[in-house]
């Protein structure tokens, strides 16, 4: 019966299992203790032998073993843990699991629940980065310099620097928002050319670019150049707003809106003709001007 059923090897090595001479009913042993009995402790070990995506390094095996030595309570060292290994059920996680339709955070309901999602908690993060800088900070002392900071300096470092945050939070003005970076794209059909330069004194260069992007935020082409006969900001202003509408002309680009922060460049830009097409002409954080070029 045996051979009918299996291959031959696999009914070789079951003519070979002795059999008991003691009737006996059928039962479950775990082989991963030596009772039979199992233990999460032993299915956890012989889990992460079959599997070696769940493998751990030797830094993290470390790193657990320092986790578990701590004089903490285990609801908070287990909770820990299983963040560190991705197993708390965040909105995220659930979600990576079919378990719930959306990652959506229930309090802000705007980003994705994840361990590192802030909210309400920015504050308790705040602490958290402190500390982190703290420790590092002592370490930095050890090792550049040779001086050992004991527990007590580095609490005492982190609690000034809390402090002054605090202090430094209130002293300065409301952060008001900024418009300057919020690049506004072009009307259909035109693309925008974004242009600056900058001035090393010392070095006694001067460096120039410009950008060119479509209603669509579409890099349509760039450029950068290094120069050492150019001692003036305002030139390579200039040159680089020269090259960008060069670049343009050269690739068909009819209707252009340049975009700089020196006012001599719009000026001059204004006066100008430019060939077949129309240029819009704007400054950073300024009313935008319109000239049509023929």
């Amino acid at each position: 019966m045996i051979t009918s059923i299996f291959s031959a090897e696999d009914a070789e090595a079951i003519k070979c299992v002795p059999l008991s001479k003691v009737v006996r009913e059928d039962c479950l042993v775990w082989r991963g203790e030596k009772t039979g009995q199992y233990s999460v402790r032993s299915g956890y070990k012989e889990l992460m032998s079959r599997n070696e995506y769940l493998e751990i390094s030797d830094n993290m095996q470390s790193m657990y073993k320092r986790l578990w030595s701590l004089s903490l309570p285990s609801k908070i060292k287990i909770m820990v843990w299983r963040a560190l290994r991705g197993f708390l059920p965040t909105s995220q996680t659930l979600y990576n699991r079919r378990i719930r339709n959306t990652a959506t955070c229930a309090w802000c309901n705007t980003d994705s629940e994840t361990f590192l999602h802030v909210d309400r908690a920015e504050s308790v993060w705040e602490k958290v980065v402190i500390v982190v800088w703290a420790i590092w900070w002592a370490r930095n002392r050890q090792t550049m310099e040779g001086k050992v900071v004991t527990r007590q300096e580095t609490i005492a470092k982190i609690l000034s620097m809390h402090a002054e945050i605090e202090v430094l939070m209130e002293k300065l003005p409301a952060v008001r928002e900024v418009d300057i970076d919020r690049r506004k794209p072009p009307q259909t059909s035109w693309v925008k050319l974004n242009f600056d330069a900058t001035y090393k004194a010392q070095l006694n260069k001067s460096c120039s670019g410009f950008i060119i992007r479509n209603e669509k935020g579409e890099v349509m082409g760039s450029g950068i150049t290094l120069h050492n006969n150019i001692l003036d900001v305002g030139l390579a202003e200039a040159v680089a707003c020269y090259q960008g509408l060069l670049f343009a002309k050269e690739m068909g680009f009819v209707n252009v809106e340049a975009e700089g922060d020196a006012r001599i460049i719009r000026k001059y830009i204004l006066d100008r003709r430019y060939s077949g097409g129309r240029e819009r002409v704007g400054s950073r954080g300024g009313d935008e001007q319109q000239a049509v070029i023929d």
